[in-house]
């Protein structure tokens, strides 16, 4: 599967009249697929279908995948319009790697209060009271079994990301991977079809006074 990872990002360092975008295209070993630099005000719909355009040529990928929830409306009518499935996920280890490799200092033309990388950050909200589940347990498993422990076991749901796999590839066998393990109960499929939906990358620990 040729999977590609797409980007859309303001230049800093310009004034804003004269403010620069550049669209950023790679496949998943990290090599640019395709790049393309234009005026803030040309960048709409129509010229990224062009940019996607020139860019598929040769080649067409199976999947694109964004990480930005800001750029979906723009890639939607581009992908849309080729016939290429989007996929909007924060697993695009590679594309972050190159737009960083642009702002070594971390600024890409986003004010502070935003990530390195422009995403917004929302207040935390509480998870609807019917994806909690019954009991929450913190495990670890070995490396060497993170991507076939399931695979002899009749799930309906399974999603093992690709760069988990990569990465599991990496690791001696023997390494222990923390994770949490979530027992729905009653709740187990509203609690899958949700974890497919969002399709979490991370789990964090915030302090309150609850």
């Amino acid at each position: 599967m040729v999977i590609w990872q797409g980007d859309l990002i303001k230049l800093s360092g310009e004034s804003e009249p004269n403010k620069q975008w550049l669209l950023i295209i790679c496949d998943r070993q990290e090599n640019i697929v395709y790049q393309a630099q234009s005026p803030q005000t040309d960048v709409n719909g129509t010229w990224l279908t062009e940019q996607l355009r020139q860019a598929t040529q040769k080649v067409t990928p199976d999947k694109l995948q964004i990480f930005r929830p800001q750029i979906t409306g723009l890639f939607g009518i581009a992908t849309e319009a080729l016939q290429i499935p989007l996929e909007t996920t924060r697993r695009t280890p590679q594309l972050k790697s190159i737009v960083s490799s642009y702002f070594p200092n971390g600024n890409n033309g986003v004010s502070s209060t935003k990530s390195k990388l422009g995403l917004e950050k929302p207040v935390p909200q509480n998870l609807p009271e019917a994806i909690w589940g019954e009991n929450w347990n913190f495990v670890s498993i070995e490396a060497g079994e993170l991507i076939d422990f399931s695979e002899d076991r009749p799930l309906p749901f399974r999603d093992v990301s690709l760069s988990l796999a990569d990465l599991n590839s990496k690791l001696e066998p023997q390494v222990k991977v923390p994770g949490i393990v979530i027992y729905g109960g009653r709740k187990s499929l509203i609690l899958a079809q949700w974890m497919v939906k969002q399709r979490p990358v991370a789990l964090n620990y915030i302090a309150t006074e609850i």
